[in-house]
């Protein structure tokens, strides 16, 4: 899309299944005019060649984006069971590429792009709830149950840090 910087990633696609590709697009630097950043639908045939450009590394600012897909695919209070499947749900359908049914390899979590793990955050805050959803979730060392938002136990120190370098809260 003129004045965004172009957007790359990986998109899986089963038999009979339909896709709507929504990429957080960034402002290019060079841009003139300051537009927000927006979601962009794209059905884009998988013969289709990569963009050149690596995707836009992500700054905390672009929290107050719309809400990704996984964001909005989301039933009940951020936290609650239903919210936790919807959101699992989708971050395993967005981003794992072996299909393994979780999220298990680094390059799957550093594939979540940071406005992605920040709505995922803000959408969490909706549920009010006293404890912060890297806590909750056992990202920062806490127990917390297997597979958490799809992603395995043994990513989860990973997930911490890529959550952190994005500017997720780590605590009080």
């Amino acid at each position: 899309k003129p004045g965004f910087a172009p957007w790359q990633g990986k998109v899986q696609v089963r038999a009979e299944e339909s896709l709507a590709l929504r990429a957080q697009l960034a402002p290019m630097a060079e841009a003139a005019s300051p537009k927000p950043a927006q979601e962009e639908t794209a059905a884009a045939p998988a013969s289709a060649p990569p963009p050149a450009a690596e995707p836009p590394s992500a700054a905390p600012a672009q929290a107050e984006q719309r809400p990704s897909s996984a964001a909005r695919g989301a039933t009940g209070r951020g936290g609650s069971k239903s919210w936790h499947d919807a959101i699992r749900h989708q971050l395993v359908s967005d981003f794992d590429s072996n299909a393994s049914g979780s999220l298990d390899l680094r390059q799957e979590i550093q594939s979540i792009p940071c406005p992605v793990l920040l709505s995922v955050e803000s959408s969490y805050q909706t549920g009010g709830l006293a404890v912060d959803m890297i806590h909750l979730y056992g990202f920062d060392g806490s127990d917390a149950p297997a597979n958490t938002l799809g992603i395995t136990p043994s990513m989860r120190g990973y997930a911490y840090d890529r959550m952190k370098g994005c500017g997720l809260r780590t605590g009080p």
